[in-house]
């Protein structure tokens, strides 16, 4: 008879690696309550014309030195103009260094952006 394939061993002994790597990232959540620098995005022209709003999730993965290391879209706020708009202004942002005992580490978390049209008193009568 054939001995058996040694595929399970291979993949329990793979599992430990992965594990120590992802353990070098945090997840963060809410990343606001660590926020240094923060330009809010500006409102597309184009946009406040179209009367277009809502709220763009992002998915932020925060460096060792508290820069922006990755950046992409979590949830669309449903217009591409508003998407676009946040991720450029949260590109820039940064965040206070997170310490893992010591040891500075890389922190993934969403940031919410809201786009919400303000307008004035409405009179009615």
């Amino acid at each position: 008879s054939a001995p058996p394939a040694p595929a399970a061993p291979v993949a329990n002994e793979s599992a430990p690696v992965q594990a120590a790597a992802a353990s070098s990232t945090v997840e963060g959540g809410d990343l606001s309550s660590r926020l240094l620098a923060a330009q809010p995005p500006s409102y597309p022209v184009e946009s406040r014309r179209a009367h277009e709003q809502g709220t763009v999730q992002l998915l932020v993965l925060v460096g060792t030195d508290g820069r922006v290391s990755e950046i992409s879209l979590a949830s669309s706020s449903g217009s591409d103009r508003l998407d676009k708009a946040a991720l450029r202004a949260v590109r820039h942002w940064r965040w206070m260094p997170t310490l893992r005992g010591g040891v500075a580490v890389l922190v993934r978390g969403i940031v919410t952006i809201p786009f919400v049209l303000r307008s004035g008193p409405v009179h009615t009568g």
